[in-house]
């Protein structure tokens, strides 16, 4: 059995191959390892043609594994070509970076753990909230799906603006194209009829329980923590202080503050549930709160890993 290694020289020597004789011609293939978020690093395929300069990307890892599972190298090459030629792609010219007025409505951020992350976010524009991060990223999103680009920490210069100026440009985008929601997550669970988005009421009917914060579109996920005003919306809707528990980068769950346990069980079940996920989907390892007395994002401290867990963790 081929080693990863000389699967993936292979596909790059020969994936030209499958391409019609107009095209090869003018055809970027090349291997590059991609650092993704939380510290993964996955090989890529990346392919462009000089009439469309935007790459397709395809992560050799995962076709790998087809291939070790008894599907041949021509099939998975094939299947490389019918996507690129066929299948339609999010349209973000990259190479425009530095024109603002293009990049303007395309301005967002996402939230990740500040230190699995921390090679990802050298040289590239972020800031920090308690021990994570709000990253500023181009996003674009359409019918055939979502591209997303950190950018870089010399962009402010280049586009002449204010980090506050960007802040309010990436806030106002990122709350109209991925409005908040709010879930009941016994709704979520249980309702037949799926849930309803309780943002905006003025009263949810019910103010105990778990609650599910993400977006509407299941795009900005947990960065919706970060969005203004949504936190407080919420706490006025359940009348109470919140507790912000990181189920993932794709939501948190909000907890009124009367209804929950203790600290050390908040940040041990965080922690529990992360030993259970895919390494990208973790945000963080302890759990937050939105208070009266403290109206920002803030750690609780007994819900911080302990020096002999930390240790044990680490065996």
């Amino acid at each position: 059995m081929p080693t990863f290694n000389s699967f993936a020289e292979y596909v790059q020597s020969h994936i030209r191959e499958y391409f019609p004789p107009e095209q090869k011609a003018d055809m970027n293939i090349s291997l590059e390892k991609v650092l993704k978020g939380n510290g993964q690093q996955k090989v890529a395929l990346l392919i462009s043609t000089g009439e469309d300069p935007t790459q397709a990307v395809f992560y050799l890892e995962d076709l790998y594994q087809y291939f070790i599972h008894g599907m041949d190298v021509q099939t998975i090459l094939r299947s490389i070509a019918a996507q690129y030629q066929y299948a339609d792609r999010p349209q973000l010219d990259v190479s425009r970076i530095t024109d603002f007025s293009y990049m303007k409505d395309k301005i967002g951020y996402r939230i990740m753990n500040a230190e699995m992350n921390g090679r990802l976010l050298e040289d590239h524009l972020w800031e920090p909230v308690c021990n994570l991060a709000k990253a500023y990223q181009l996003m674009h999103t359409d019918q055939t799906g979502s591209v997303r680009t950190l950018l870089p920490a010399h962009i402010l210069k280049v586009w002449d603006i204010s980090r506050e100026e960007l802040d309010a440009i990436a806030a106002a985008n990122m709350k109209k194209k991925y409005p908040p929601a709010l879930y009941s997550l016994d709704e979520m669970l249980l309702g037949e009829d799926g849930p309803v988005n309780l943002m905006g009421e003025e009263d949810p009917g019910f103010r105990t329980g778990l609650f599910c914060l993400t977006d509407v579109n299941g795009v900005a996920g947990a960065s919706v923590v970060l969005y203004p005003g949504v936190l407080e919306q919420v706490q006025r809707m359940l009348g109470d202080d919140l507790v912000v528990i990181p189920s993932s980068v794709e939501e948190v769950l909000i907890l009124p503050k009367s209804s929950a346990m203790p600290d050390r069980v908040l940040g041990n079940m965080v922690r529990e549930v992360n030993r259970t996920m895919d390494r990208k989907l973790v945000l963080s390892d302890r759990a937050y709160a939105f208070t009266k007395e403290k109206p920002y994002l803030h750690e609780i401290p007994g819900s911080l890993v302990r020096r002999w867990e930390r240790r044990k963790d680490e065996r």
